[in-house]
């Protein structure tokens, strides 16, 4: 689609294709970002933009991870935002909110498992039981786990920085008996 400037949209032919894809559909779209279906038909069409909170609203909210990162690459194209997408939930303990526990937790567990991992590896280099191929294999797992973990410390940094919210705690007084 090209839009009356004669220039495409990759917004638009994302859209375009999640919902030819049966990926997405415009009246989901439509309710996940408060919005109507006909303005999805706008934006699909290349006959308007989507605010930026509609587009966040439908990457946070859409079920499907396909549909998430298609929408986050269109969005951020020809842009220097760069995207890490984990496997994990940062929401560890799932109260809704992500916090320095849940950091702290979700860093560990990706320690964990790339310990677990490259100890296994280990194993099988000094019993001679692995291939260059099977090493090769490994090597986006650890990835993984080094960018869970740049996650949670970037969690972490943000939410040192944000002001304490709450009072000081205030001093107990003695009680008369």
């Amino acid at each position: 689609m090209t839009n009356k400037s004669g220039k495409g949209n990759l917004l638009s032919e994302t859209l375009q294709q999640l919902i030819s894809e049966k990926l997405a559909t415009g009246i989901e779209l439509a309710e996940l970002a408060g919005v109507s279906d006909s303005a999805v038909g706008r934006y699909v069409n290349n006959e308007g933009q989507p605010k930026f909170e509609t587009v966040r609203q439908w990457i946070r909210h859409h079920p499907e991870r396909e549909v998430k990162l298609r929408l986050a690459q269109a969005l951020t194209a020809g842009t220097p935002i760069r995207q890490i997408w984990t496997n994990s939930d940062l929401d560890v303990n799932r109260d809704g909110k992500v916090d320095r526990f849940d950091a702290l937790r979700a860093m560990v567990m990706a320690f964990q498992n790339l310990s677990e991992t490259l100890t296994k590896v280990e194993a099988a280099i000094q019993d001679d039981h692995i291939n260059n191929d099977q090493l090769t294999r490994i090597v986006p797992d650890g990835y993984q786990a080094i960018e869970q973990i740049a996650t949670g410390l970037r969690v972490l940094s943000e939410i040192s920085q944000q002001p304490a919210s709450r009072r000081k705690a205030k001093p107990l007084r003695p009680v008369d008996e």
